[in-house]
């Protein structure tokens, strides 16, 4: 069977983390697996892509160039014949490279939603017109629907479309905790005697953490230990830099780049920050949780994301100061043993990469 694995860009974001560990523990006997993007940001994770032997094609290199990257499309449909097609999407004008997998004659098309708004820009409201249209039109051409949350689902299908709910799985008994690692990772930072804030994600402004820097500031008397550690690259980092150096915080924030250690530096961190105006998912959540590390999300995270007694959600509204009180009181928690709890939820990914590669197969609607 030959699979086409779609998204829009191929970074360092959830989507392309999420596939890599769905396909790393998938059996993947019988199947011929293709990623497409229209563009490619990151060789983070190209060592993995090769290590399993999956087709990579970018289409024009632009997610602006929709009539080209569609023509590309069309020409790989020709070329590799796929059975089945399946688009790792955050809006719906993207649904449509299902229309064109269906005049191929790709059998099985899945809309697998990950995305719950867009980010701000000056063209968002007629992305959003596009937006609404596109989800109204084109999920026709469909025959799975597929979210990782209710919020993805109610942004990217029509209203009453009956949808599968695939959980972000990961590899849980990865983020087992572990203090002695913790302690060298601290020590090689410099953090050892740190109160150590984390957030973990591409640097932009649906992100928000600039909010992060607003908080360490109502942070800076009650706990002048704390520090802030971003990990993650994006177009937000100068304006970051120079927030941090207005508020003269500067040396209490850590740029820590790309990584793909990400245990180490959740079991390094005393807690997680996610004030996303948006997201899809946010499966860092789930992997700060199975580390036993506790997390704070605005509400914009879908409640999926915080299965455990870790996870507390907190509106934006609420203000820079009551997020630090939130912060505080979080200090002293001690790391729990939570992949049980994550498994019986659902977000084991040896599970959820079982059940998708019989949805390939199968190809059974809801």
């Amino acid at each position: 069977m030959k699979i086409c694995c779609f998204c829009e860009i191929w970074g360092t974001g959830g989507i392309e983390s999420f596939l890599l560990n769905m396909l790393e523990h998938m059996d993947r006997s019988g199947l011929e697996i293709d990623i497409v993007a229209e563009k490619k940001t990151s060789d983070l994770y190209m060592p993995r892509v090769g290590a399993m032997g999956l087709g990579f094609k970018v289409l024009s290199g632009s997610t602006r160039k929709l009539r080209k990257n569609l023509a590309a499309f069309q020409v790989l449909l020709q070329e590799r014949k796929y059975d089945v097609v399946h688009l790792n999407i955050y809006q719906a004008l993207s649904l449509l490279y299902a229309r064109y997998a269906k005049r191929a004659g790709v059998p099985v098309r899945i809309a697998h939603a990950h995305g719950s708004g867009l980010r701000p820009s000056i063209t968002r409201q007629l992305k959003l017109f596009l937006h609404r249209v596109s989800k109204n039109m084109l999920s026709k051409y469909i025959t799975e629907f597929w979210a990782c949350s209710g919020k993805a689902a109610s942004f990217v299908f029509p209203k009453g479309i009956n949808y599968r709910f695939i959980p972000n799985g990961i590899n849980t008994d990865r983020f087992i905790f572990n203090l002695v690692i913790r302690e060298k990772i601290r020590l090689k930072l410099g953090l050892e005697n740190c109160y150590v804030i984390g957030n973990i994600g591409r640097l932009s402004s649906e992100k928000n953490q600039s909010f992060l820097l607003d908080i360490l500031m109502c942070l800076h008397e009650k706990c002048p230990e704390a520090v802030l550690m971003l990990v993650g690259e994006g177009e937000e980092r100068f304006c970051l830099k120079e927030k941090a150096k207005k508020l003269s915080l500067s040396d209490k924030v850590l740029f820590y780049g790309l990584s793909e250690n990400v245990p180490h530096l959740l079991w390094a961190m005393d807690v997680l920050v996610i004030p996303s105006f948006v997201e899809g998912f946010g499966i860092v959540a789930i992997e700060a949780q199975a580390a036993g590390l506790p997390v704070l999300c605005s509400t914009g995270m879908p409640r999926e994301a915080g299965p455990t007694e870790l996870a507390k959600f907190l509106s934006l509204d609420a203000g820079a100061e009551i997020w630090a009180e939130h912060i505080l009181a979080s200090r002293g928690t001690a790391r729990m043993e939570t992949a049980e709890i994550l498994k019986r939820s659902g977000y084991d990914i040896v599970s959820v990469a079982k059940t998708i590669r019989s949805l390939f197969i199968m190809g059974e609607p809801l």
